[in-house]
């Protein structure tokens, strides 16, 4: 039997562990109920998009193409800097030739990050504190990862 219109469901498991419904995330990420459900199976929380972040999100706290935004330049050219200088934003010690790239520089390219906003990380990760490596591995427990990361700090 379908739920009357604007009924929302609160006594479902998802709803008592995360606080909100899977489909109010699914709609504002604009993907489906089962791929909510499949990121809290895979990466333990509804608001990790990805198992482990890009190279680029580990070590500059943005996601490629916000790299690409920032420096106008395609993907290739950055991945090149990155490989041959160690650094996405290298600056070339000659001027060259301008050769404009037909690449789309818009923002909005790269706003699906490895995090959403509504993690409780997502600042941190954004200010450059990141998980350790050794922590964010595909299968592990997010709690388990909480737990290490918490122990790493009082650590350090």
């Amino acid at each position: 039997m379908p739920m009357p219109a604007g009924y929302k469901q609160t006594d479902t498991e998802f709803f008592r562990k995360w606080g909100e419904q899977a489909r109010d995330i699914a709609e504002r990420e604009g993907t489906t109920i089962e791929a909510i459900h499949m990121r809290c199976h895979k990466n333990g929380s509804p608001y990790v998009r990805k198992a482990k972040p890009s190279k680029f999100e580990r070590k500059y706290s943005k996601t490629l193409q916000e790299i690409c935004a920032e420096t106008e330049s395609p993907p290739p050219t950055i991945y090149t800097y990155e490989q041959r200088n160690g650094d996405a934003y290298y600056v070339q010690p000659y001027p060259r030739p301008s050769m404009r790239n037909p690449w789309d520089y818009t923002p909005d390219r790269g706003k699906n990050t490895w995090l959403m906003e509504d993690h409780p990380d997502y600042l941190d990760w954004r200010n450059g504190k990141l998980f350790p490596d050794e922590y964010v591995q595909r299968g592990r427990p997010w709690q388990e990862v909480e737990k290490l990361v918490k122990e790493h700090n009082n650590k350090t």
